[in-house]
């Protein structure tokens, strides 16, 4: 942790240069006072250096000037200089709005006059395209029966009416007998009394006399018979009146109650209708524009143009007289520049779009909006109205639409000045270059000021990339110079501000340095004019080591050095760097980096002993010495050991007999192994190997081990295979000539009792009770020596497998004994466990039923030999 502290220096005509220097293991605490800056640092480090991090460095001397940077961290706001407005160049940055809305018009009554069509004149332009019903101007009356001398009618019923030619449905009158007001239900049929509902309406009858009932819905009737029809009205409710009985010249129908018949009377019924008429034939025209016929008697257009006021006048003209319904779907658009403002925020900008919305309340729908000059890099993008957060969709990569009001969108974007340095050499008589690079194409102005005086200006066009140069005239009597730097693309803005002084040129010499972890070592450089070659004397230089921070003297000689102690710290091996400061008035600020590498020390390893001979069974012990290569000594922290067995002569891990780690040694340590009986006779290697962050040692000892059986070995494995020969093939059996390998599967519980069995002929002749118990001490030997492990033991012409499973042995006599097998021996002990795992425990003696043909079948794609082709005795051998 680093806590700065600022003081100002109130005696600013004192030149003095102090320094305070206190350290210990982990703190230190440098205090310096500077005239240059007219302020005291308090510099308070704490910390250790657990966040140091290797770094790739090359072998090299290594000299460094002092310089000034400039990158990312300096955009920071404490950098930013807020530009005079004066010298804000010319701005690119344009936002544009796009805006659609929708309305529907249309007409419920005949017009046969212009359109007047309202619009909403916050918008440019519209675009309507109408569709147009249209008739002969002349209307048509048909009458069907004009007397009423019949008087009322009630029944359900309903009176028909021919249509000769292609026409409109106006509507209709029927002359009403009054009383009660009623809403009665009538509809227009097809063909018959009970044909299709051409329409249905529910007029409300509350006068006498005739009345007229019109239709605001566009009906196109085709040559042929229809029919009005009206459902039953009360006696106490108006109804239609009909003419007297035997005046019947049309076809009327009425409902009795029970069925439908024809009446001996018509029903008052005038039909109001006019000639259909395509748009085409008689030249129909909306502002000069002709109307394309669709459908008979139909047509559309389309209408393009400026809104200038609240409504648009629709010329219509014709060669004849017509009356039309129209419908018209309305779009209007709206384009407009979009006020902006924007603020540096570190390496950021913040823009504010102001929209001013033509978002409209019913009965206009369907608004859109589209904000282009969105960048695709651009972020954080929020679209308001007013203070509620509002949905918007991406629409491309440079727009974003939403659908509905809006006030003002907030958003950002990267400060698009991608980076920004300077000369090193900044002292006077030398030119200050200023290589300016973009993350975009624009234009890049460049101004140096001193305070208010501008020494300094330049431009170029449409570069992502500007290296600007100005002389530093020894004549000039400069305290600071401040660097502006703008840019502008399109819709992509950078600010930069630096402010600089002119320093004289210094620089670190020093070497590389290549020690050893925990070592104690000491370094130095030299400090001299970077011209002259002068050592420059009581300079300040610091040191950076990951967190610790120090301060170098200097010596007699004029060079400066420290002394670091590894063994206080915890620094891994690797390649590191000592980032190095000095300062000194007038010379400013030098930076340079010690380039070192830090190498594991070595252990050396001893064994007590390098050749032994021993038999299985017994304990091999040895004591393992370790010495640090430095000291001769004990090591300087614990360390682990990796010790490894393995077959002389090879190197694979398949080979290993013994694998084993010690932990927390550091000088010496005994080792005990105890040797399996099963191990085989030879030669083995061992391998010793230190695992440490800060030690590394590595021992091979070849054919260090000899493993040689004793007599007692020499005397039990006859003991042992006598056991397996006489209990399994001690009697002569009979040699079949067969095509398969598996002879014989015997189940058995672990206290010997036979639980299921499929045996060959030359294994059957045997009991399998004899065997199960010739077994049972063999067995248990075994188990003692592999535990569950699947034990192979070689007989003269075949092989006999065993696996231990849990209560249980499965035996297996073979033939061959292929390697693929083993796995298919384990899934089979496997399978056993899982289906009669619980009948083997609670075994009570009886043999168990279970499917081994099935088995041997499905793992082994075999089944028992039966078939007998030549007998010859074949006598066993000793397990091999």
């Amino acid at each position: 942790m680093i806590k700065l502290l600022f003081f100002e220096n109130a005696n600013k005509k004192q030149l003095f240069y102090d320094v305070l220097y206190y350290t210990n293991k982990q703190t230190k605490m440098c205090i310096f006072n500077m005239k240059k800056n007219k302020i005291v640092i308090l510099i308070l480090i704490f910390g250790s250096l657990s966040s140091l991090i290797p770094l790739k460095i090359e072998n090299t001397t290594h000299i460094s000037h002092n310089q000034i940077y400039f990158n990312e961290r300096n955009l920071s706001q404490d950098n930013l200089v807020v530009p005079k407005t004066q010298d804000l160049p010319s701005s690119k940055i344009q936002f544009n709005s796009s805006e659609r809305i929708n309305r529907n018009q249309s007409n419920t009554e005949l017009i046969s006059s212009d359109l007047l069509m309202e619009t909403p004149e916050s918008y440019d332009n519209y675009e309507s395209n109408i569709d147009f019903h249209v008739m002969n101007g002349t209307i048509n009356t048909t009458i069907v029966e004009s007397s009423d001398l019949g008087g009322e009618s009630r029944s359900q019923q309903a009176q028909s009416f021919i249509i000769i030619d292609h026409v409109y449905l106006l509507g209709f009158s029927i002359q009403i007998f009054e009383k009660n007001e009623i809403y009665v239900n009538m509809e227009i049929r097809n063909q018959s009394y009970s044909g299709d509902s051409i329409i249905s309406f529910t007029p409300f009858i509350n006068s006498g006399g005739w009345i007229n009932i019109t239709f605001s819905d566009q009906i196109i009737l085709t040559p042929g018979i229809y029919f009005l029809w009206m459902q039953e009205v009360g006696s106490q409710y108006s109804c239609w009146e009909k003419s007297l009985f035997s005046e019947n010249d049309t076809e009327t129908w009425e409902f009795t109650g029970f069925f439908w018949q024809t009446a001996n009377y018509d029903l008052t019924l005038k039909i109001f209708t006019s000639e259909l008429i395509n748009p085409e034939d008689v030249n129909m025209k909306i502002n000069e524009v002709t109307v394309i016929d669709t459908y008979p008697g139909q047509g559309s257009v389309k209408i393009l143009g400026d809104i200038i006021s609240s409504n648009i006048n629709l010329t219509v003209s014709s060669d004849e007289n017509i009356n039309f319904f129209y419908s018209s779907e309305n779009f209007y658009y709206k384009n407009s520049l979009i006020q902006h403002e924007s603020q540096f925020q570190q390496e950021w900008v913040e823009w504010n779009l102001i929209i001013d919305s033509g978002f409209l309340e019913y009965p206009y729908f369907d608004y859109k909006i589209n904000i282009s000059g969105i960048k695709d890099d651009y972020y954080d993008i929020q679209v308001y109205n007013q203070t509620e957060v509002i949905g918007y969709s991406l629409i491309s990569s440079e727009i974003i639409g939403f659908l509905t009001e809006a006030s003002h969108i907030n958003l950002k974007s990267q400060n698009y000045i991608n980076d920004v340095n300077l000369s090193n050499n900044l002292q006077y008589g030398t030119n200050l270059t200023i290589n300016v690079s973009t993350k975009s194409i624009g234009d890049i102005y460049a101004f140096i000021w001193n305070n208010e005086s501008l020494l300094y200006q330049n431009s170029i066009y449409n570069v992502s990339y500007k290296n600007f140069q100005w002389y530093i005239n020894p004549s000039l009597d400069l305290n600071s110079l401040t660097i502006n730097i703008f840019f502008n693309g399109t819709n992509q803005i950078g600010y930069y501000s630096e402010d600089i002084s002119i320093f004289r040129v210094s620089e670190i010499i020093s070497a590389p340095l290549h020690v050893y972890t925990l070592d104690n070592f000491s370094f130095s450089c030299q400090y001299c004019d970077h011209y002259n070659q002068i050592l420059i004397p009581d300079g300040f230089i610091t040191y950076e080591f990951g967190d610790l921070l120090g301060v170098m003297e200097m010596d007699i000689h004029g060079n400066y050095s420290d002394i670091l102690d590894l063994n206080h710290y915890g620094i891994l091996p690797g390649e590191y760097s000592i980032s190095l400061t000095a300062e000194k008035e007038y010379y400013g600020l030098t930076y340079s980096e010690i380039p070192i590498i830090i190498s594991p020390r070595v252990a050396t390893i001893e064994l007590s002993k390098s050749r032994t001979t021993i038999a299985p069974g017994n304990t091999l012990d040895f004591e393992i010495n370790l010495k640090d290569i430095g000291n001769q000594q004990y090591l300087l922290r614990p360390v682990d050991l990796q010790i490894k067995i393995l077959y002389s002569g090879t190197n694979s891990s398949s080979n290993l007999v013994y694998n084993e780690r010690l932990g927390g040694i550091n000088n010496k340590e005994s080792f005990l192994w105890d040797i399996p009986l099963d191990l085989e006779e030879g030669s083995y290697d061992v391998v010793v190997e230190v695992i440490n962050e800060y030690y590394t040692g590595f021992l091979y000892v070849n054919q260090a081990i000899n493993i040689k059986s004793s007599t007692f070995w020499i005397i039990l494995i006859p003991i042992f295979i006598g056991l397996v020969s006489s209990s399994v093939v001690g009697y002569y059996i009979k040699k079949n000539k067969v095509k398969k390998s598996l002879l014989g599967l015997i189940i058995l519980h672990d206290n010997g009792a036979p639980l299921a069995e499929k045996m060959s002929p030359k294994l059957r002749k045997s009991d399998v009770a004899l065997i199960s118990c010739a077994f049972t001490g063999i067995l248990s030997l075994i188990k003692e020596i592999t535990g569950s492990q699947l034990r192979t033991i070689e007989i003269e012409g075949g092989y006999v497998n065993l696996i231990h499973g849990k209560s249980f042995w499965l035996v297996i006599f073979l033939k061959d004994n292929p390697r693929w097998i083993e796995k298919d021996i384990l899934k089979l002990k496997d399978e056993i466990e899982l289906k009669y795992g619980k009948k083997i425990e609670n075994f009570n003696g009886e043999l168990l039923e279970i499917s081994i043909e099935d088995w041997i079948k499905a793992y082994f794609n075999t089944q028992i030999i039966t078939e007998t082709v030549n007998e010859e005795e074949l006598p066993m051998e000793n397990p091999s």
